[in-house]
């Protein structure tokens, strides 16, 4: 696949899961994934609290890299705007429910470009067994505060495992595939949240899509001493996206 193809696909699954997240019945009481956010030069990853925001429209993942031994993983970081309001006026003493609990992360997934790849083998069955076998459950716990009034949303960034080192164990399945065909597999892993506020009211999220591609070596940058000894990896995730750290750091 092109690299323009590949960019179109990207942005179309972008663009759908904006699409989506508009369509629901009241904005103004929504907790909306708002976008995957980019960690700094120094591995810092913090709320952004207004535009331009620096954000990955996708991710990569070098299912090869030796940190990973066998188990790839792939860590995202998205920021949540909380739209939901407090129901309670200012008179009212009891701050009960005034807040919103997290309590679960669900991921499944979609192929969104490659399907012809897998099919092509027997033995990447498994793969696409994916879209109706794996649904993903994590329990982050996270505490936001509820907005007084709309348009005033509470912001957080948090942490989540879209690949775990089961379903990355299957996608070391590809290290045959040529480069041509790994470049052609796009997976997009939907996110979403859901919880409750603490006077009863359940809360799900938008449906993120965040694509992923796949490689094998292209991030296999290592870091050694003057003996030629593995000293890390100079990346804020090895094996993920890119590399802003040198061996210096």
């Amino acid at each position: 696949m092109g690299t323009r193809a590949r960019q179109f696909i990207i942005l179309m699954s972008v663009f759908m899961a904006v699409l989506a997240a508009g369509c629901s019945e009241d904005d103004e009481k929504t907790l909306y994934i708002a976008f995957a956010a980019a960690p700094t030069d120094n591995c810092k990853v913090s709320v952004q609290k207004s535009e331009p925001y620096d954000y990955l429209s996708y991710g990569t993942l070098d299912l090869g890299h030796p940190y990973f031994d066998n188990e790839p993983v792939y860590y995202l970081y998205p920021q949540i705007h909380n739209y939901v309001v407090s129901e309670f006026d200012n008179i009212r003493v009891d701050p009960a429910g005034d807040f919103l609990q997290i309590e679960k992360a669900i991921v499944t997934f979609e192929w969104l470009s490659g399907r012809e790849v897998l099919e092509a083998s027997p033995d990447l069955a498994p793969l696409l067994s994916m879209e109706t076998d794996f649904e993903l459950k994590t329990y982050p716990n996270i505490i936001i505060f509820l907005p007084k009034e709309a348009g005033d949303p509470d912001q957080i960034v948090t942490i989540v495992r879209l690949i775990t080192p089961d379903v990355g164990n299957m996608l070391t399945g590809l290290q045959n595939q040529t480069p041509e065909n790994l470049s052609k597999l796009i997976l997009g892993a939907h996110l979403r949240f859901e919880g409750h506020t603490f006077d009863g009211r359940e809360i799900v999220s938008n449906d993120f899509v965040f694509p992923i591609e796949f490689c094998w070596g292209c991030l296999d940058v290592a870091c050694r001493d003057e003996n030629n000894n593995l000293i890390g990896y100079p990346a804020c995730r090895p094996g993920q996206d890119s590399n802003p750290l040198g061996c210096e750091n």
